[in-house]
């Protein structure tokens, strides 16, 4: 989970259409900036064509001291959903949320509406 220790109760996984977490791997070749923000790095085996979903969870242990909470998503440098997390519905909800995502919304023309477009790994050319 690709997140800073210091936000203790959010946890972000990337996971299989069953909803099982893949195993991600530490990336030690990130260099901190001495005036910069604090940052963090994994990386995961991705398998070529196989899909994929992002899984927030924000536990009681997170300290939500604003009135909404955002996260924006991106896949290969672009942002592809914004959730938006309000403290009102996360106090309902015994200070819990999970949010998760498997695809990006298009508009299908020919259907005239929105569809689900899958995430999925490409293949990596190493040359």
């Amino acid at each position: 989970m690709a997140v800073l220790e210091a936000l203790k109760g959010l946890h972000v996984h990337i996971i299989t259409p069953d909803g099982s977490h893949l195993s991600e791997y530490t990336d030690n070749n990130i260099s901190q900036a001495e005036d910069g923000p604090p940052q963090v790095s994994k990386y995961i085996e991705a398998i070529t064509d196989q899909q994929f979903g992002i899984r927030i969870l924000m536990t009681d242990a997170f300290e939500f001291n604003c009135p909404t909470m955002g996260f924006q998503i991106l896949l290969d440098g672009c942002a592809v959903r914004q959730p938006i997390v309000r403290r009102e519905m996360f106090e309902k909800n015994k200070k819990t949320s999970k949010i998760i995502v498997y695809g990006l919304r298009v508009l299908d023309r020919s259907l005239a509406r929105c569809v689900l477009q899958k995430f999925k790994f490409s293949k990596i050319d190493s040359k």
